[in-house]
């Protein structure tokens, strides 16, 4: 069961950071010249929208990557170490 669980973790992790990363590309090169025109028009609403969305997107992503270390250094983690 433990292996089971292990695995399937592994594998959604993975998954997720692949998805989250993907999302990063896209809002870097799709979203984030949007933000640079709205701030360049003043329009402070849309550019506070696609700044969140960004910080959003990018906090996610760290996240998502210390917990697969966390995850990684817990897999390796021999029996009896702390």
């Amino acid at each position: 069961m433990k292996e089971f669980y292990i695995d399937v973790s592994g594998d959604l992790l993975t998954d997720m950071r692949l998805i989250i990363e993907g999302a990063v590309n896209t809002y870097e090169s799709d979203a984030a010249p949007l933000l640079c025109l709205a701030m360049k028009n003043n329009m402070t609403t849309a550019a506070n929208a696609f700044n969140t969305i960004g910080s959003a997107i990018y906090d996610l992503l760290y996240y998502i990557r210390d917990f697969q270390e966390a995850y990684i250094r817990e897999v390796m983690r021999k029996p009896g170490d702390k």
